[in-house]
């Protein structure tokens, strides 16, 4: 049985879409998009968090648009993602991971304008 995020998973490679998937982070999510080379960015969210705030729009923003519909981006909440920010080595909130044909290509912590998130998310492409 195919699973309803393999499927957007092959819709996202395939075809693209009008913007780019945005949804909260899995493991299972992660594993597949590594699995399959996809363009990636894990974003560390945290509520509280004010710098966080302020990027959620500007990624949304970004997510909205043509120029990234190729790129899934999974939204980590740093305070409960511990295995993964270990293994990527994050060490606060508000970190942007951005991942091309399964390796880390760029990442930035508590940018928030969004001309220099613009070129962030293009290393994805």
């Amino acid at each position: 049985m195919i699973s309803r995020l393999g499927l957007a998973l092959a819709g996202l490679l395939a075809f693209g879409s009008a913007s780019a998937v945005e949804m909260p982070f899995s493991q299972q999510a992660y594993d597949q998009a590594m699995q399959h080379k996809a363009p990636v960015i894990v974003d560390f969210f945290a509520g509280w968090c004010p710098t966080c705030r302020i990027q959620r729009p500007l990624i949304k923003y970004l997510a909205s648009s043509a120029r990234f519909d190729k790129v899934l981006i999974l939204v980590a909440n740093y305070d409960l993602e511990k295995p993964l920010e270990k293994s990527l080595n994050i060490g606060v909130q508000g970190t942007i991971v951005v991942f091309k044909g399964g390796r880390e290509v760029g990442r930035d912590v508590g940018e928030l304008n969004v001309g220099e998130l613009a070129k962030l998310f293009s290393k994805a492409l």
